[in-house]
């Protein structure tokens, strides 16, 4: 939500981060220390923040003892009305 407040509209969000299938709540923190997330879940956040999905790919942004770490590459852009949902998303926290 932070960045949707900074950035103007139509601007990109473009991410890497760790996959998971297996969180319940989204999200998880591995025994690395670092967190891994679903897909639907950085779905539902970034939308929630005004963003629109306009590219995703399934990559391996790292290596872990050898191994290949499963991740996302996100490409988000930042739709024009999204101020207006931010507000009202915060009035009902």
């Amino acid at each position: 939500k932070n960045f949707a407040k900074l950035a103007s509209a139509d601007s990109f969000l473009i991410f890497s981060c760790e996959r998971t299938a297996d969180a319940t709540v989204g999200w998880q923190l591995r025994s690395t220390g670092r967190f891994a997330h679903t897909k639907p879940y950085v779905l539902k956040i970034a939308n929630r923040a005004g963003y629109e999905l306009i590219d995703y790919k399934e990559i391996v942004p790292r290596m872990e003892k050898g191994e290949e770490v499963q991740g996302h590459l996100f490409t988000f852009i930042l739709r024009e009305n999204s101020n207006d949902l931010n507000v009202l998303q915060d009035q009902e926290l």
